[in-house]
């Protein structure tokens, strides 16, 4: 089999894990309390944004006041209902939640308005929550990482789905991850565990009449879970269902050679993907110790390996977040957390998937996107990449006071690696001076240092 290139030195792990435990603390896959879904209504007066998720979850119910579901495993599926409203002044790119075990304050923090459960079986309220919720026929099926509490998977698709601007009805998929740092191991066996209830929840929706397309998104260990499942649907009903039109994958800690085998066994006529990668990821650093071998999320998407994988599947978009400023300190959930970001999924990637569209603001690298002016070119497209990008960009194209500057893009071209200078535009900060900006320059680095713990954003 074709490997991807990707080298890793098999140092023996025990020397790293008491940096790996220090470190981790700082991950975005940290969830903080897990007793945070305490009913609070808000008062009906009082309008806020609120998000209705509907929940298919794998853990164990729990008799704890505001969690909910636990991170033991469960043998049968289940359903519940969970409206989630925002805090009066909420920011973009934030979750606004105590991370401290403090009480929920409703004009603070997001807080939970009603949980209703529905057990193992679909019933008439999740038939009415399809028809209140699911307006255009899209539906969006979030898949969390490792180390998430329930509270925290069902709090950030809320956030997703408010902060993006999504049409998708959300729906989240909680597999029983421990919650816990030093519950890589029992994860990852929970995701297996899952495989064929996140089949069946892929099934039951395609299935519905009132749905015409969904999306699927996974972040981290979810990725592989998003994986195996659509793998196993495709050998059972010899391919894919055509309403599945989009799958991304947001720092996919998922081994290299793994995901190219799972894509050859869904074969040509699988739908567009999508891959947010960052090449200074800290949390998939520690998952590749533990792994033994790279992970998807945090490859260089630009090597000559890379671009001929991408090159020889075709239909896969890459994002380069690395130089995106902002988001959490281990830079592992930039999709939520740097403002740029997610301010533009909904139009950018979950919509009609129009990436290129809100390109510029990534500031990254894309391939096999299309040719638009923001973004480079497919990679197998007949484009002459000398006439690729016009010189003057049109107006609308150019946020106020920026002006013109150029980046690499790479394509594969008669088997060579080919460099071409795409044109976008620039922040209006930190540019006349010829200066990177400051969130830029720590992407440089191979390696964490050690580090002392912190809250930090979830998984």
């Amino acid at each position: 089999m074709h490997r991807s290139g990707m080298k890793f030195s098999r140092t023996p792990f025990s020397r790293f894990f008491p940096v790996v435990l220090a470190a981790l603390s700082l991950s975005a896959c940290i969830s903080g309390p897990n007793n945070r879904l305490m009913v609070r209504p808000v008062p009906d007066e009082e309008t806020r944004e609120s998000a209705s998720v509907l929940v298919v979850s794998t853990r164990a119910r729990s008799d704890e006041p505001g969690v909910v579901y636990s991170g033991e495993r469960s043998p049968r599926g289940e359903i519940s209902i969970i409206n989630i409203a925002a805090p009066p002044d909420h920011q973009t790119g934030r979750l606004e939640l105590p991370h401290d075990g403090s009480r929920l304050d409703a004009n603070e923090h997001f807080v939970t308005n009603s949980i209703d459960y529905i057990g193992e079986n679909p019933t008439e309220r999740v038939i009415s929550w399809f028809d209140q919720q699911v307006e255009d026929g899209s539906v969006l099926i979030f898949v969390h990482g490792y180390n998430v509490t329930f509270d925290a998977a069902v709090f950030g698709l809320a956030q997703m789905k408010l902060d993006s601007g999504m049409r998708q009805a959300p729906v989240l998929f909680a597999w029983p991850s421990s919650g816990r740092l030093n519950g890589y191991l029992y994860d990852r066996e929970s995701a297996n565990y899952s495989r064929d209830d996140l089949e069946n929840l892929i099934t039951g929706i395609a299935n519905r009449e009132e749905v015409r397309d969904i999306t699927i998104f996974a972040h981290s260990m979810g990725s592989w879970l998003t994986m195996e499942a659509l793998r196993q649907y495709s050998i059972r009903n010899g391919g894919l269902n055509d309403k599945i039109t989009n799958v991304v994958l947001a720092s996919p800690d998922l081994d290299v050679d793994v995901f190219w085998r799972q894509m050859e066994t869904l074969g040509p006529d699988r739908p567009p993907f999508t891959i947010l990668v960052t090449q200074d990821d800290r949390a998939l650093w520690f998952s590749r110790l533990i792994a033994g071998a790279s992970r998807l999320g945090g490859t260089d998407p630009t090597s000559p390996e890379v671009l001929e994988r991408l090159q020889q599947a075709g239909g896969i978009t890459v994002l380069d977040l690395t130089d995106v400023p902002g988001g959490d300190r281990m830079r592992h959930s930039s999709f939520l957390t740097a403002p740029d970001i997610v301010g533009h999924l909904g139009s950018a990637i979950l919509n009609e998937n129009a990436l290129v569209r809100n390109y510029d603001a990534t500031r990254g690298i894309v391939l096999d996107v299309g040719h638009l002016l923001t973004a480079p070119l497919r990679i197998g497209d007949e484009v002459d990449p000398l006439v690729f990008v016009p010189r003057d960009m049109p107006e609308d194209n150019q946020a106020p006071g920026a002006f013109p500057r150029f980046r690499p893009a790479y394509a594969v071209e008669d088997g060579e690696v080919i460099e071409v200078m795409v044109e976008e535009p620039a922040s209006e900060a930190g540019t006349e001076d010829g200066g990177e900006d400051e969130a830029n320059t720590e992407a440089d680095a191979e390696a964490p240092e050690p580090v002392e713990p912190a809250p930090a954003p979830n998984d």
